[in-house]
């Protein structure tokens, strides 16, 4: 009887092991979608660009630091450039993969 416990209880924590692993990656994946879910609701003339108004609609950290954003001072961020800026400034969590720790943008 004990012997069947064991076996039991090393299949659960395998299979518990199988399955954290597995969602590291998806939980890396939220915030990047998030991220560019917002951004595209943002860009409201779609042309993949934000200016500091469409930014100040519905991504207002972007707003507040798009001058920072805005390497070229060209009066738009990319969606690529938001990210670099995040990257910078956001931790990287472990327990999401290493990816973008991020809430609110």
């Amino acid at each position: 009887m004990r012997h069947g416990l064991k076996i039991a209880l090393c299949a659960l924590c395998a299979s518990f092991a199988q399955t954290a692993t597995a969602a590291a990656p998806a939980r890396a994946e939220a915030p990047e979608a998030r991220l560019q879910s917002a951004f595209a609701a943002a860009d409201t003339d779609q042309d993949g660009r934000l200016t500091r108004a469409e930014a100040s609609t519905r991504m207002p950290r972007v707003a507040q630091d798009f001058d920072a954003m805005d390497a070229y001072q060209s009066g738009y961020v990319t969606l690529a450039q938001v990210r670099a800026y995040m990257e910078k400034r956001t931790p990287r969590r472990a327990d999401q993969g290493g990816g973008l720790a991020l809430l609110r943008w």
